[in-house]
């Protein structure tokens, strides 16, 4: 599994527009694309909203098909890129640990 982390800050004043086009977009993109599941988080500072929504994708394949030519570029870059102070975007592939003989079992 592929999870794309997409994080930065909402330019103060702009945070009910910004989470009101993303839960759109996340909502659609549930529906129609090979997404697995989405996560949508914030913390409010100072400085602004900071945000983090994490999709998981089954695959790079997937993923590519979904986000097109450029995986570093949020969706929507044009729309959402007036709201926002900063952002980043990261890929990570999911470590299976339940599946992993040379993880050892720990007692918590």
């Amino acid at each position: 599994m592929i999870v794309r982390s997409f994080r930065g800050v909402v330019a103060p004043g702009n945070d009910a527009t910004f989470y009101a086009i993303v839960r759109a977009r996340v909502a659609a993109f549930r529906r129609s694309n090979s997404m697995i599941e989405s996560h949508i988080a914030r913390r409010t500072t100072t400085e602004g909203d900071r945000f983090l929504i994490t999709t998981h994708w089954p695959d790079w394949d997937a993923l590519q098909r979904w986000a097109g030519r450029d995986l570093e570029k949020p969706w929507g870059f044009d729309e959402l890129l007036p709201y926002l102070v900063s952002w980043e975007i990261e890929h990570f592939e999911e470590i299976a640990i339940d599946d992993d003989p040379a993880v050892p079992n720990v007692r918590l």
